[in-house]
């Protein structure tokens, strides 16, 4: 991995992989393999189990396209950003790290799930 700033630079492969671990991590950490949250009769989401809220991230089929927005902003959009943000449809994870507090914000928010005991 690259440094600039010193802050790491990661690259989209890379962004995805970690991506993919954290949310391995925590959904080992819960009792039945999804999360808890609540449900929205007229909203529904593609992570949703049940009506009574359980949820897992669902990978996106067809990775949102960033190009309006970029174009709309007149700036590019990071690629780290657009693969975090076009990997899954998810609702926030919430975690315990070592350096504190982690909030994993996604696009679809059906609730949240908190892992108390996670370490990123």
């Amino acid at each position: 991995m690259a440094k600039e700033n010193s802050q790491v630079t990661l690259q989209p492969d890379s962004t995805r992989a970690a991506l993919d671990r954290v949310i391995a991590h925590a959904l080992e950490l819960t009792d039945d393999n999804c999360f808890e949250g609540t449900s929205d009769p007229m909203w529904r989401s593609p992570c949703e189990l049940s009506e009574a809220g359980d949820w897992r991230p669902a990978v996106q089929e067809s990775p949102v396209d960033f190009r309006g927005l970029a174009n709309a902003l007149e700036c590019p959009i990071h690629p780290d950003i657009c693969t975090y943000y076009g990997s899954y449809w998810s609702g926030s994870i919430e975690a315990e790290s070592s350096e504190g507090h982690v909030s994993l914000i996604q696009r679809i928010s059906i609730g949240s799930s908190r892992i108390s005991s996670a370490t990123l």
